[in-house]
């Protein structure tokens, strides 16, 4: 993702002065544009309530055996923040104290099958965290995402 940004986009796409959302909506709007793909095997979902708000998008596998996605972005906000890991932090804890999963699970998914993705932005860095943690092949837990990568 952070390589996509870098490439691909210039900073100024992400400024501040297009209004108080307008840096969130853009990396919205690039991260829906490059999940559309998966609509073949999941239901791509964006700005829909559940739980106790509404999630920015969430990957409503049809096959329920697979695995199910909850995103939620946030800019770094310099009154809140500090360093762009900790916007993803934020940005996790919103989906978990929100309950985000909430139509996931009515739906039918396991709780064991939903991932919870926090990707904090700034600029053209980008940090994702995830609930629970990626696994390496190992069996190790990451605490970090280079690449965002689907199952």
């Amino acid at each position: 993702m952070e390589d996509i940004a870098e490439y691909s986009m210039s900073y100024f796409d992400t400024a501040k002065n297009k209004g108080k959302h307008a840096p969130e909506n853009f990396y919205h709007g690039l991260v829906l544009g490059l999940i559309v793909s998966m609509r073949k095997e999941y239901r791509i979902v964006s700005n829909q309530e559940s739980g106790d708000g509404r999630y920015d998008i969430a990957i409503y596998p049809f096959d329920k055996t697979k695995d199910a996605y909850i995103l939620e972005f946030k800019v770094l906000n310099e009154h809140r923040e500090k360093t762009v890991q900790e916007t993803a932090q934020n940005a996790l804890k919103q989906i978990q104290t929100r309950n985000y999963e909430e139509d996931l699970l009515a739906y039918g998914i396991p709780a064991d099958h939903i991932y919870k993705l926090g990707f904090g932005f700034l600029g053209k860095k980008v940090w994702v965290v995830s609930d629970p943690p990626e696994k390496d092949e190992k069996d190790q837990v990451r605490s970090e995402w280079d690449n965002l990568r689907f199952r």
